[in-house]
């Protein structure tokens, strides 16, 4: 499933399977696979999913089970839970992270 960049959608809740936003969305995602939050994106809410790889802006908290990945043009202002981490140069977080404990989604 995919929103474009043109789209602005109030909420989405549980989605099976990756999610790839390009877009604003005001609400929670919860995905079962990989969320793909694309340079040109807003999310005003929280995020559960299994892996993430962001690159827009979240204003909201994270919630990850394996792996999220902070590309260089992101920008974070929530907290982050998940197991691993990778953070590249650029990348903005005004968050705490916590990584002590197994998360499930």
């Amino acid at each position: 499933m995919k929103i474009n960049k043109d789209i602005s959608t109030p909420s989405v809740n549980i989605i099976n399977g990756d999610f790839r936003i390009d877009g604003i969305l005001n609400g929670n995602i919860k995905c079962s696979g990989k969320l793909v939050v694309g340079s040109t994106s807003t999310i005003h809410g929280n995020i559960e999913c299994k892996n993430a790889e962001i690159s827009g802006i979240i204003l909201g908290n994270v919630k990850i089970t394996e792996l999220v990945i902070f590309k260089s043009t992101s920008s974070i202002t929530g907290d982050i839970i998940t197991s691993k981490l990778i953070v590249e140069s650029g990348a903005m977080l005004i968050s705490n992270c916590d990584m002590s404990v197994k998360v499930s989604v």
